[in-house]
């Protein structure tokens, strides 16, 4: 039963860790023109979406470590299991 759970927790947080990465990858970066005639976002709205790409991203590396630790927990829990 507890490999099943590792199992589904690895798959789970694996598929949360690529949703938030793809999210973090689809953030719109204001492209900023400075100079004669140059028209574009400021830097405060490059400011808040570098953040809100960084937090997906922290999102998904949590996610991921998740994973890898379920991971391993059923690696461990196999090895246990064949020992006994």
């Amino acid at each position: 039963m507890l490999i099943v759970f590792s199992n589904l927790l690895s798959i789970i947080s694996s598929a949360l860790a690529a949703y938030f990465w793809f999210r973090s990858g689809k953030v719109a970066i204001p492209q900023i023109n400075v100079g004669y005639g140059g028209t574009g976002g400021s830097l405060d709205d490059l400011k808040l979406a570098l953040n809100k790409q960084g937090t997906f991203s922290c999102y998904g590396a949590i996610a991921a470590s998740v994973s890898a630790l379920a991971q391993l927990f059923n690696i461990l829990l196999s090895s246990y299991s064949k020992l006994t």
